[in-house]
């Protein structure tokens, strides 16, 4: 594959723009309002409001990942939500493992998660800068997960580490 079409797939698995990136989607938030609710109407009191929004949701699938830095602010504010994340499909790679941070986050079983250290897609990275981004990412992990990825991860060159939603469900994380 050339430069410019690596870089545009990137992109677009970035932006999600591509048919085989879903990435992430919003799921349905049309809320379960169960039986309908007669109301009736007091010419002194203003009718109740019967509408109530549901919990935020998120569902991940077939995310190749992408920049650290936009992902680690996704990761905080999925957080400051409280949004349930979901990571379902085939695969969520790179960036996308920091999602694995967000909170109120479960996986599902088949769903493969391939994960490597930092490094500039052009030129070198300092041992300084390695250390202080690969401390980023771990404490998006949780603490059986950050060993693992600090002792053998951070060090995967181009082709990643890869655990199974299944393993990551034996270190703690939640099932879907």
């Amino acid at each position: 594959m050339s430069r410019p079409s690596l870089l545009r797939c990137l992109l677009a698995s970035l932006l999600c723009l591509s048919a085989p990136c879903t990435g992430l989607q919003a799921a349905d938030q049309t809320p379960d309002l169960g039986p309908a609710l007669v109301l009736r109407r007091d010419p002194v009191l203003p009718a109740p409001i019967a509408s109530a929004a549901p919990d935020p949701r998120v569902v991940v699938r077939d995310d190749a990942g992408g920049p650290l830095r936009p992902r680690l602010r996704q990761v905080q504010r999925l957080r400051a939500q409280g949004a349930r994340v979901e990571l379902r499909g085939r695969f969520c790679n790179s960036a996308c493992t920091l999602l694995l941070g967000a909170g109120n986050v479960c996986v599902s079983p088949q769903t493969r998660f391939g994960f490597h250290g930092p490094h500039y897609l052009a030129g070198t990275m300092s041992a300084d800068r390695f250390d202080h981004w690969s401390a980023r990412m771990a404490e998006t992990y949780p603490p059986p997960l950050r060993g693992w990825f600090l002792s053998r991860a951070r060090f995967a060159g181009p082709v990643p580490l890869t655990l199974t939603g299944a393993q990551l469900i034996a270190m703690g994380v939640a099932p879907c």
